[in-house]
């Protein structure tokens, strides 16, 4: 998913209490800003130093990547049926990617299976980021959450998330 190019903009709070904010945040937590601003200040800098690499791919993974599928326009309390994994797994990278947005383990068990669209994702926070994104030909369908068994940490996630689906993963029913 690609990032809003124009984040500032999109807050609501005047630029002293932006500056305050992010002046407390350093205080409180010095090392989480420092990785966020080496990673801001990385990702600026492979952006504006492009040009001079002789491959001129992107390094910023996901990017680059345009699905050849055409958008289905979704909306809240459209029906849909969730592609074949066979399907699904020609979308995905090697890191189970389609364009930054992951499909994770426990979604496997609603391939071939019939859902309602619950709401259209146009932008959410990356929590990892510390930021608001774009989401494009995204949804959450009802029902369809992370049990938070499979979260690869120690114990049981209790967050009860829901699902990012991308259309590509769909096929609507009319």
């Amino acid at each position: 998913m690609c990032q809003i190019e124009k984040i500032e903009e999109m807050d609501c709070r005047s630029i002293p209490a932006r500056v305050a904010g992010e002046l407390l945040f350093s205080l409180r937590h010095p090392l989480l800003f420092m990785v966020v601003f080496l990673k801001k200040t990385r990702r600026f800098n492979l952006s504006k130093t492009q040009h001079l690499r002789k491959n001129k791919k992107p390094l910023v993974k996901g990017c680059s990547k345009k699905a050849e599928h055409v958008s289905l326009n979704l909306k809240a309390g459209d029906i849909v049926k969730v592609r074949s994994k066979e399907e699904i797994l020609q979308t995905l990278d090697d890191k189970n990617k389609l364009e930054g947005c992951t499909f994770m383990e426990e979604m496997w068990q609603y391939c071939g299976t019939q859902q309602r669209v619950l709401k259209r994702v146009n932008y959410f926070y990356d929590e990892g980021g510390f930021q608001m994104r774009k989401a494009r030909n995204t949804v959450l369908l009802e029902g369809l959450h992370c049990s938070g068994e499979l979260s690869g940490f120690k114990h049981r996630c209790d967050r009860y998330c829901l699902f990012f689906w991308r259309e590509e993963w769909l096929d609507k029913i009319k």
